[in-house]
This record gives structure tokens, sequence and C-alpha cells, in this order.
């Protein structure tokens, strides 16, 4: 019998998921319930994150699952998995918030540079599934240097060339650091998928 791997766990939820947005589709109250019980907790701790307040965190992540609701449809199986598809929309959802307030950048305590989001912490004191602990473990294989440009890039929307005058390295440098983490994270979760 072939053992577990956090990878096989994922490929098993992302069918649970997608048999969950069949039943949103059936408009199934309890499917959507079951939804937001299973990401609410991550989308929270992702939108606070980019967003740092509360009450447009909480709007925002009412407005994702109200978006699972409305439009299931939205949701495409061949470009990404439901865990992916619902970060995504509360991401765009954020940054369309922080351009209404005309702020890209985030204001970082002293200036300090950005350390990967501490993922455990999501609404509740709900853990992170195994699939979540992999992914955090690639990320905390990173340099700091592409840690700290990858969570410039995805939670402060910061442009390479913000990036580069923020830490002091050349624009080339920061497409670097992105490529070479974007290839470490891939290059870590395809040898997941494999096990």
């Amino acid at each position: 019998m072939e053992s577990m791997t956090p990878f096989s766990s994922f490929r098993l939820r992302d069918e649970s998921d997608r048999a969950i947005l069949k039943r949103i589709t059936s408009r199934e109250e309890a499917a959507l319930s079951e939804l937001f019980d299973r990401y609410g907790s991550i989308v929270y701790t992702l939108l606070m994150r980019m967003l740092r307040a509360v009450d447009e965190t909480e709007e925002i992540l009412e407005d994702v699952f109200l978006q699972a609701w409305n439009k299931p449809d939205a949701y495409q199986p061949s470009k990404w998995s439901v865990y992916a598809w619902i970060l995504t929309v509360a991401r765009n959802g954020a940054v369309e918030r922080l351009r209404s307030r005309g702020q890209r950048k985030q204001t970082h305590p002293s200036g300090a540079l950005l350390a990967p989001p501490n993922l455990s912490l999501g609404r509740g004191g709900e853990g992170l599934s195994d699939e979540q602990k992999s992914v955090a473990g690639i990320l905390s294989g990173l340099s700091a240097q592409e840690q700290n440009i990858l969570a410039l890039a995805y939670y402060d929307c910061q442009t390479q060339t913000e990036i580069s005058a923020k830490l002091n390295i050349s624009t080339e440098g920061v497409k670097s650091g992105i490529r070479s983490g974007l290839t470490a994270i891939r290059t870590g979760l395809e040898k997941g998928s494999q096990k």
C-alpha cells in the first residue's frame, strides 16, 4: 500500500474540495460552511498579514466566501486547486483594497525586514495541515533575502524597483531572488508530489 505523504493528502483534499464546490453549485449551504471551516482560518491570516485591519479583513473574508457561493463556476480545475483559487481570490481582494486606500506599500514596525508570516496563527488557533507544513518547510529553506523578496512582492504588492530600493539590491538581484525562490518552491512541491 502506498504511504500517505503531505502531497497525496493534498490531492485527496483537492478532490474533496471539488466535491464541496459541486455541492455549492447545487446551493447546499452546509457545503459553504465546510469550505469556510476548511479555509477560513488561513484566508483570515493572509488578509490580516496584508491589510493589518480587522474590519477590512473580515469584510474581504466574507466577500471571498460569498464569491465562492455566488460564482463557484469561476473555479477552473485545470488552472489551480480549490485552495489556491480561494487564496488568490482573497489576495486579489486585499490588493484591490490596498489600492483603493492609495497604498500598496505596507509599513513595517521599525522598518524591519520581513520574515515569512507565522502561518500557524490562523483564526481560532487552528494549526496547519500537512501540506501547509510542507510548504512552510520549503519556504524556511530559502535564503533570508529570497524570503524577504517574495514576502515584499506577494504580501506587500511591491514592484521589483520598490523591493530593490527597500533591500538595497539591484533589480536584477530582485529578479534573480524571485526566480530562484519560486524555482525552489516548485522543485520542493514536485518532489513532494512524487513520493
